[in-house]
């Protein structure tokens, strides 16, 4: 009998892990192939930007407008990473705004960030708003460190909020790829 449940223990536990193996973005996990993924996300709201196109895709992230592009390997062409993209912002208030908010609704998901920076570069300040962000003198960037992969939060110089989910194993296999060997 102790044998029996010893067995059981050990395939919920292996079970357990491995459903955790891989990155999610809004419950769809960052694995398997482009189509598969695309599907779970039309399910979650996301359609096509462009007719066609199955790696660019709009919809809604805590209730904004967003793009989102999935990045695939080179050879297995497997999803590793999902880039997130808010509109531009037309103010420094706003774009800081969004940040934070965004930011607050990730730590409340993902728990504390592993690493946060959010400075401008001398001589410029905050009173600089969007000019220093366009001059890429402005760095603001949240991540948060996984066992499954990395979520990177950020405003980019075209004075947009990003959020890269970037699966641990897919990097990996792209790497692998990349390099020149096939990774199974």
């Amino acid at each position: 009998m102790k044998k029996v449940i010893l067995c059981i223990m050990t395939l919920l536990m292996g079970l357990s892990l491995s459903a955790q193996e891989h990155l999610a973005f809004e419950g769809v996990p960052i694995c398997g192939d482009v189509p598969a993924c695309v599907k779970a996300l039309r399910s979650k709201g996301f359609k096509p930007k462009v007719r066609h196109e199955q790696n660019l895709l709009v919809g809604k992230l805590y209730g904004e407008p967003v793009s989102l592009m999935i990045a695939q390997t080179a050879q297995s062409e497997t999803p590793y990473l999902f880039l997130v993209t808010y509109p531009q912002s037309s103010s420094w208030d706003a774009l800081k705004s969004q940040y934070e908010y965004v930011k607050m609704r990730l730590t409340a998901f993902y728990n504390t960030p592993t690493n946060e920076m959010e400075s401008f570069a001398y001589p410029y300040t905050e009173a600089d708003g969007l000019r220093a962000v366009e001059y890429g003198k402005c760095q603001y960037v949240t991540t948060w460190a996984l066992p499954e992969g990395e979520i990177s939060l950020s405003l980019s110089q075209e004075a947009q909020v990003r959020i890269f989910w970037i699966d641990r194993a897919g990097r990996e296999r792209a790497e692998a790829e990349a390099g020149g060997g096939r990774s199974e």
